[in-house]
């Protein structure tokens, strides 16, 4: 996302396409960056990997929000949230990421739940270092 004289725009990438698409936004770094289910759907490696290209990706002081849905169950199938998602990543694990990735003050929000049916969800937001 960024920021416009008359409100936010929002960019979105092919899941597949994550990783390349992130680095490429280091040619015109954004303010915000939204990685929205992707920590689901990444490996542990590609993982870290997206928060250096992340870090990249965002001006001095910039956010990044990732998010993922909360297991139910300790045998919760992540494929019940959705069919491209290969694991459950607990907060702590997520605002750990960010630490490591080297972004500042990682905190946890927890998202509201739309009906009882749906998973619950929780974001971390993170900032960028200051120049």
């Amino acid at each position: 996302a960024e920021l416009t004289g008359s409100g936010i725009r929002v960019f979105t990438a092919p899941k597949a396409d994550e990783p390349e698409w992130v680095a490429s936004l280091a040619r015109a770094p954004r303010a915000v960056l939204y990685l929205a289910g992707a920590l689901g759907r990444a490996t542990p490696a590609e993982s870290v990997n997206l928060m250096q290209l992340a870090r990249r990706a965002l001006v001095p002081s910039g956010a990044l929000v990732v998010d993922a849905p909360l297991a139910a169950a300790a045998h919760s199938d992540p494929a019940a949230v959705d069919v491209t998602m290969r694991r459950w990543l607990a907060p702590n694990a997520a605002t750990l990421l960010l630490e490591v990735g080297g972004f500042e003050s990682p905190r946890r929000v927890d998202v509201d739940v739309p009906a009882p049916e749906h998973a619950s969800w929780y974001m971390v937001i993170g900032t960028s270092p200051a120049l």
